[in-house]
């Protein structure tokens, strides 16, 4: 499987609908995740980055599809909840063939990161296991060619990898710290004493700077490695 650098790809019909929800995000968006429904904290700006900068790109064991460094938070309280450095293996990661297309893998403490979508239009992804939750992250190409957050700063370089004809994000390396904001949802919050409602249950996933990962594909209905 040969591997290329992303700017821009031609798309198969999958595609084009991820690629055109993107266009609507990235055009029409007055917050940082833009899935249905919005986020009440929709306009909150990102913290920085948490944790030690890596300078140079994580080495990647044998036997392994990269190396993960991250750190996650209480968006309310920006107390540290979990963090750690992961090695994942092709067996640890599970994807969905559907209409997005999504990678994921577990980072530890009921939390998992993910990749939706298409080398030209995609997100990351936090979720918790043990509760529903909604999170969006947008990327588009920036102008040096690395891939840009619709809205924010942070940047990751990738790479592409063609799969029976379709372009899918292989290699992915993150050249700033990324963050993440998690918000748990379909719960039903009950007033306090004093007659205020508790703040939402949020966190912020921040996956920094050096990390690597080479994302695996589906093929023949088996997870395998690029």
């Amino acid at each position: 499987m040969l591997f290329t650098r992303v700017i821009l790809v031609p798309m198969t019909s999958k595609e084009s609908v991820i690629a055109c929800l993107f266009l609507v995000v990235v055009c029409g968006c007055t917050g940082r995740q833009q899935e249905p429904p919005p986020l009440a904290n929709a306009q909150e700006q990102k913290a920085g980055g948490i944790g030690v900068q890596v300078d140079k790109e994580a080495p990647v064991q044998e036997g392994t599809i990269g190396t993960l460094s991250w750190e996650v938070t209480d968006a309310n309280t920006g107390e540290s909840v979990a963090k750690g450095e992961s090695h994942p293996a092709v067996a640890d990661v599970k994807i969905d063939s559907g209409d997005r297309y999504t990678k994921m893998i577990a980072l530890g403490s009921h939390f998992s990161l993910a990749v939706a979508g298409v080398p030209a239009a995609f997100a990351l992804k936090g979720s918790r296991d043990d509760m529903d939750t909604t999170s969006w992250d947008w990327f588009q190409p920036g102008e040096d060619g690395k891939m840009k957050e619709a809205q924010g700063d942070g940047r990751i370089e990738i790479e592409s990898v063609d799969i029976d004809g379709s372009d899918e994000v292989g290699r992915m390396k993150f050249l700033t710290d990324i963050s993440i904001d998690v918000e748990q949802v379909n719960v039903v919050r009950k007033k306090e004493a004093d007659g205020t409602m508790p703040p939402k249950n949020k966190w912020r996933i921040v996956i920094h700077k050096g990390s690597v990962i080479v994302w695996p594909s589906l093929v023949q209905g088996r997870v395998t490695e690029n």
